[in-house]
């Protein structure tokens, strides 16, 4: 129960400042059946400011439909990445694979 309040307090603190990052939802009949937590960051390497993919989550009633392709494809877009030559896709800590065009 703590873990869930947590990321509650986190969503919200996210969703209150611009500066921290964005939350993109994908919706099927006015449902929500995805979403990704974008963070804000800057980048000593690149010295620039980068995106983190923190969190994309689909309902597993939903995957395998290209919910979370067209919501990756929309934020980037929205974000101005989208011509990005790769999206690198980590789960559990582990490199799971590449969002490649």
């Amino acid at each position: 129960m703590r873990v869930r309040k947590a990321r509650k307090k986190s969503l919200r603190k996210i969703i209150a400042s611009k500066r921290i990052g964005d939350i993109f939802v994908i919706e099927k009949k006015s449902k929500v059946v995805g979403m990704v937590n974008i963070l804000y960051t800057f980048s000593t390497a690149f010295n620039s400011k980068v995106v983190l993919l923190e969190d994309m989550v689909v309902l597993k009633k939903y995957r395998g439909n290209d919910f979370g392709k067209k919501l990756l494809k929309f934020v980037l877009k929205k974000l101005g990445l989208e011509k990005s030559k790769m999206v690198l896709l980590r789960k559990q800590g582990k490199i799971d694979g590449n969002y490649r065009r």
